[in-house]
């Protein structure tokens, strides 16, 4: 009985170490943004997810009709300009609604 109590302790300990940040003051600020991206048809959104996903901070795309992508970011690491900036949008324009 005490060594599972002990066992229990343990694994606590090292789930709550393991579980706080380097710093301890680290903030994720998760936003969400959605472009309308002026692509030929939907086969085309494979691409665009793709270079979303390249930028850091992006934790998840949705893709849906209209040629509409909801994104979810991390506000510490990008922003919406930036996003917006991605060379890919050079060829297949976007806009923020």
């Amino acid at each position: 009985m005490k060594k599972a109590i002990i066992v229990m302790v343990l694994l606590l300990a090292f789930v709550t170490a393991c579980s706080s940040t380097p710093t301890g003051n680290t903030v994720f600020t998760e936003e969400q943004m959605t472009i309308q991206v002026d692509i030929p048809c939907s086969g085309h959104a494979s691409l665009i997810s793709g270079e979303l996903y390249k930028v850091e901070g992006v934790s998840d795309v949705v893709y849906s009709t209209g040629h509409k992508f909801a994104i979810t970011y991390d506000s510490s690491q990008t922003n919406g300009n930036e996003i917006l900036n991605l060379q890919v949008f050079n060829t297949y324009p976007a806009t923020k609604i």
